[in-house]
């Protein structure tokens, strides 16, 4: 065993004295000929150095090189800063608006009744306002042709001494009957509304005796159709308001006889207090 270890031991030696000659040749090479040390080592130290890996052999490649861009378009690529938005503008308070001015609104006309009844309540009315007599029953029959348009009327007053009816006031085509014209209290529509206290419309075709009327035996009016009312207030007989023919034709309608029916009581009671002294009886 001893001669083994002493032959390794020789070449240990060996290789040690041969190792410390290279290392002085490297030292010894990084020195130019004037002995000024050499910044960068020679191939003789690179050589002496551990062989480079496999990574550092391969040369770096590096990526290819963007061409530069045009300037315009360069700013338009860098974001540009936020714009700060403008403050939002105030809103004006609301005009406070002025108030509608307030215009008066026209009276409006009065509307007809809606019925004959209501109109004759409304066109009579100035009667209370009447101090004569004659005035009253000019205003009655008027009254009452207005609204029952007829060919024409008559008013006839009740005679307490004579027991007859005579006429007051006369409503004729046939010029301007002279009132006075008599009637016996039995005879006619008029008669019987002075008796009965009760209206009467009769026409030509009905062939009742009682169709008569002093407006055609004695005034020559061809007579198609009668109406008739009493003048009575408080079971007082005053007279009869009669008109004859009816001008929208026909026979005169209930209605129109309720209208002509409150004339007659309206003009009796005026005639029972104001102008009661002067009536015949």
């Amino acid at each position: 065993m001893a001669p083994a270890l002493g032959s390794n031991a020789a070449n240990l030696a060996h290789l040690g004295a041969n190792t410390g000659d290279d290392v002085k040749t490297a030292l010894m090479a990084a020195v130019d000929p004037n002995g000024n040390p050499i910044s960068a080592p020679s191939m003789a130290t690179q050589a002496l150095t551990d062989p480079p890996s496999a990574s550092a052999s391969a040369p770096t490649v590096s990526p290819p090189l963007e061409p530069p861009r045009p300037a315009a378009q360069a700013q338009a690529t860098a974001q540009a800063p936020a714009t700060a938005q403008a403050p939002a503008t105030a809103q004006a308070p609301a005009t406070a608006q002025a108030p509608a001015t307030t215009q008066p609104s026209p009276t409006p006309p009065p509307t007809a009744p809606a019925d004959l009844l209501s109109l004759a309540f409304q066109r009579f009315q100035p009667l209370f306002y009447v101090t004569d007599r004659q005035h009253a029953f000019a205003f009655a029959i008027d009254t009452a042709m207005g609204l029952v348009p007829s060919q024409a009327g008559v008013l006839l007053l009740y005679d307490y001494q004579a027991r007859d009816l005579y006429s007051a006031v006369i409503r004729a085509p046939s010029g301007a009957p002279i009132p006075g014209y008599r009637s016996a209290l039995a005879d006619g529509v008029a008669g019987f509304c002075a008796t009965q206290g009760l209206p009467l419309a009769l026409s030509r075709w009905d062939r009742d005796t009682r169709f008569s009327s002093v407006l055609g035996t004695q005034c020559g009016l061809d007579v198609f159709t009668l109406a008739g009312v009493p003048v009575q207030y408080q079971g007082h007989l005053y007279g009869v308001l009669e008109l004859a023919n009816r001008q929208a034709g026909g026979t005169y309608t209930s209605e129109e006889l309720n209208a002509l029916a409150y004339i007659g009581r309206q003009l009796a009671e005026r005639l029972s207090t104001t102008l009661s002294s002067r009536l015949p009886g």
